[in-house]
C-alpha cells in the first residue's frame, strides 16, 4: 500500500507526513519507510527523504516494486492529481490525504521560509521572495488543491485542524488507511512532535495574514485569489 500525503504547502504538510509516518510504523512492523528515503537519497527515486517529485511513470514503477518487497510506504507530495496517483488509488494500491490551509496565511508562511533560507546552503520557496511572485504560484497550488478536494479520492484535513485536535486527525488518518493504532501510540507521536515542532517553521497561527498584511495587500489577494480561496472554504 502507498499512502500519498498530499498537502497544499506551508499547510502542516511535513508533520502531516511525520504523523502519517508513526501511524504505519506503529501499525506494521515490516514496512518501506527507510528504504523510501534511502532510494531518494542516492537518486533511484526523484525526491528527497520521503518526498517524491511526481507521480511519472518510473516513480510509480519503482514504489510499487519497493512496497512489494518492504511493505507500506508514505510518501509527501505536492502534485497535482497526476493520472498515475488516480489510478493507483482507485484500483486500491494506495490511499490519500490532503491537508490544506489558508492560502493567505500559507504565501506569509512560504515568504518567511524564503527570507530565512535565502543565504543557506539549501534556499527553499524563493518563488515567493515577494507578494507579487507568490500569487500566481500559490495560485497553481490551489488550483491543484481543489482538483484534489473535488476528486473525492482523498481523505482531506485543514491545517486548523490538525493544530486544534491532533488526536482525532490522527485517528481520521489511521481508519483511512485501515490500520490498527493504539491510543498510546497517537499520544506519543503528538507529544514527539510537539517537543520537536520547529518553530522558526511552524508557528502555528491561525488567520495570521489578518494582523500581518496590509489591508491593501489583502485586497490584492482576495482579488487575484478569491475565487480559489472560497473554493477551499475560507472567507475572504
Amino acid at each position: 500500500m502507498i499512502v500519498i500525503s498530499c498537502a497544499l504547502p506551508k499547510s502542516a504538510s511535513t508533520l502531516l507526513f511525520q504523523y502519517t509516518c508513526d501511524l504505519v510504523d506503529a501499525a506494521c512492523c515490516k514496512n518501506g519507510l527507510r528504504e523510501l528515503v534511502r532510494l531518494t537519497n542516492v537518486g533511484d527515486i526523484k525526491g528527497m527523504g520521503g518526498f517524491i517529485a511526481s507521480f511519472d511513470d518510473a516513480t510509480v514503477d519503482s514504489l510499487l516494486q519497493l512496497t512489494e518487497k518492504h511493505g507500506p510506504v508514505v510518501v509527501k507530495s505536492h502534485s497535482p492529481l497526476h493520472p498515475n496517483a488516480k489510478r493507483l488509488i482507485e484500483q486500491g494500491q494506495a490511499v490519500a490525504t490532503f491537508i490544506h490551509r489558508d492560502p493567505r496565511d500559507a504565501i506569509l508562511s512560504a515568504m518567511d521560509n524564503c527570507r530565512s533560507t535565502r543565504a543557506t546552503d539549501f534556499p527553499m520557496f524563493q518563488e515567493f521572495a515577494s507578494l507579487s511572485s507568490s500569487l500566481p504560484v500559490m495560485g497553481a497550488y490551489c488550483k491543484h488543491a481543489r482538483e484534489w478536494i473535488e476528486s473525492g479520492l482523498a481523505l482531506v484535513l485543514t491545517y486548523k485542524q490538525l493544530l486544534q485536535d491532533p488526536f482525532v486527525q490522527l485517528q481520521r488518518i489511521a481508519s483511512h488507511i485501515q490500520i490498527d493504532v493504539t491510543d498510546g501510540a497517537m499520544k506519543s507521536s503528538i507529544e514527539h512532535h510537539n517537543t520537536h515542532l520547529n518553530h522558526l517553521y511552524n508557528t502555528g497561527k491561525l488567520e495570521r495574514f489578518r494582523q500581518e498584511m496590509s489591508a491593501e495587500a489583502i485586497a490584492i489577494c482576495n482579488e487575484q485569489l478569491g475565487d480559489l480561496i472560497v473554493a477551499l472554504g475560507y472567507e475572504l
